[in-house]
């Protein structure tokens, strides 16, 4: 039997929405209902339906309070499309909303239009095309001007986003100067959630500078005005900000072999987290200590560059990887291999050949008890972890993980 969709006014009368106040409006509350926080459909059709039924109704109406529900319907059926896998459906929505609207004098449609353009770019990122991402973020800059802080904290988002694109490219020199002039223009500003996503950058800076060999040596200094910054504008704090500031100041003086610097900033970054633990709930709590696999795994490697190997090893057995995290999934496998070397590292550093071998000998197991591994980097890793072995033993020289 062929599906036939409901007209507007039957869907009207099958929601009982006939007499509310705004039926456009209730229309849109209907939709929203169906949407969860990350705009994904309970009811998928009901939801459609309802974006569908305010557009029939009013696509050709000039009144620009009409027209707020006719925008603000085309972005939730673009977030449905997109929720949906019909990619090319959502681009023509994003694309009409942005000729329709973006000359509107209207204060709730540009901030649909500027909504439109953040989730435009965010779709194109996400599917791998990042300089058509620019594009979409890039057009964000006609509101930076705008006196709706809603439409700017969108404007701030989509603005930063492109500088992490740029910081995934590692083009480090103009991600700093757009960074810095975010900063400058935005750090300041009372709304909480622009400040918050500067916050973000300024930690996004210093963890991309650390990758990059010109500049590293700024990163630690960065790391530490972006936890000043966090810990000064954000009220109420955002803990996992100030973690992520911290443990990027462990892997920044890694990166510069300061390994005494990473050593006391592990432990800084330990005693701030033990402090916390009492103050906080345990949720909250959780997306601090996620990050501190990363810390004591910085600090394992800081310590066996001092050869301090005995402290190495216990501060590596607190970074939560094991064997049990090789999986058949490659790109996570060679994540894993990496930290596991350290172990094998370090148990070389101490002289503990039997020991290095045969965990070594479990690494090798565990991972080709997954078939055939599919991916070149894993190969090289199994082979890297058995080389060092011979290598330690023979000359004192490691390879390194990285």
């Amino acid at each position: 039997m062929t599906y036939v969709a409901p007209t507007p006014d039957e869907l009207i009368d099958q929601l009982k929405l006939r007499d509310a106040p705004d039926i456009d409006q209730a229309l849109m509350d209907a939709c929203d209902a169906e949407l969860d926080a990350e705009n994904r459909p309970q009811d998928l059709q009901l939801a459609f339906h309802c974006v569908r039924a305010i557009l029939m109704r009013h696509w050709d109406n000039p009144d620009p309070a009409v027209q707020k529900h006719v925008a603000d319907a085309l972005l939730r059926r673009a977030q449905i499309c997109v929720f949906a896998g019909h990619k090319d459906r959502a681009r023509e929505d994003f694309d009409e909303i942005w000729t329709r609207y973006k000359e509107s004098s209207e204060v709730e449609i540009r901030r649909t239009v500027a909504y439109g353009l953040l989730e435009a770019g965010e779709l194109e990122e996400k599917l791998g095309n990042k300089t058509t991402a620019e594009k979409w973020y890039g057009l964000t800059s006609r509101y930076e001007n705008d006196t709706d802080e809603r439409t700017l904290i969108q404007v701030v988002r989509a603005q930063a986003n492109a500088c992490d694109i740029l910081i995934d490219r590692n083009w480090m020199d103009p991600a700093i100067e757009k960074i810095d002039a975010l900063r400058d223009c935005w750090a300041a500003h009372p709304a909480y959630l622009i400040r918050r996503r500067i916050a973000n950058l300024l930690v996004a800076k210093g963890n991309g500078l650390i990758e990059n060999e010109e500049r590293s040596a700024e990163a630690p200094q960065v790391l530490q005005d972006a936890l000043t910054y966090a810990e000064e504008a954000l009220t109420p704090p955002v803990y996992f900000i100030q973690a992520d500031a911290r443990l990027g100041q462990c892997r920044a003086h890694l990166r510069l072999e300061n390994y005494e610097s990473g050593v006391q900033a592990a432990e800084d970054a330990e005693r701030w987290a033990e402090e916390l633990k009492v103050r906080i709930d345990e949720a909250q709590y959780k997306h601090v200590s996620n990050r501190f696999g990363l810390v004591f795994l910085t600090k394992a490697r800081c310590l066996h560059g001092l050869g301090r190997d005995d402290e190495a090893l216990a501060a590596f057995d607190r970074c939560g990887t094991g064997l049990e995290d090789i999986t058949e999934d490659p790109d996570e496998t060679v994540r894993v291999l990496k930290t596991l070397s350290t172990r094998v590292n370090i148990l070389c550093g101490l002289e503990r050949w039997e020991e290095a071998e045969a965990y070594y000998s479990e690494i090798k197991d565990r991972v080709i008890s997954f078939g055939i591994p599919k991916k070149i980097e894993v190969f090289a890793m199994v082979a890297m972890i058995g080389a060092n072995i011979n290598m330690f033993r023979d000359s004192g020289v490691l390879a390194d993980p990285e």
